[in-house]
């Protein structure tokens, strides 16, 4: 990993750190919903409920 990206990703930490102090109102969350339609927005919508089958979780003890 060069210097560079390095700083990149120290910078990107540090970015995404500070966004949970942002604190978004109910009419912000609103006119970000209204901004596009659900029906405008694009992609397929897949549920990770295959996720299990490649964890490396340990078997439960009984």
């Amino acid at each position: 990993m060069t210097l560079e990206s390095r700083y990149l990703v120290f910078k990107n930490i540090k970015d995404n750190v500070g966004s949970l102090a942002l604190k978004l109102t109910q009419e912000h969350l609103k006119e970000i919903r209204d901004a596009v339609p659900i029906d405008d927005v694009s992609g397929t919508r897949e549920v990770a409920s295959y996720a299990w089958k490649f964890a490396d979780t340990p078997v439960k003890e009984t």
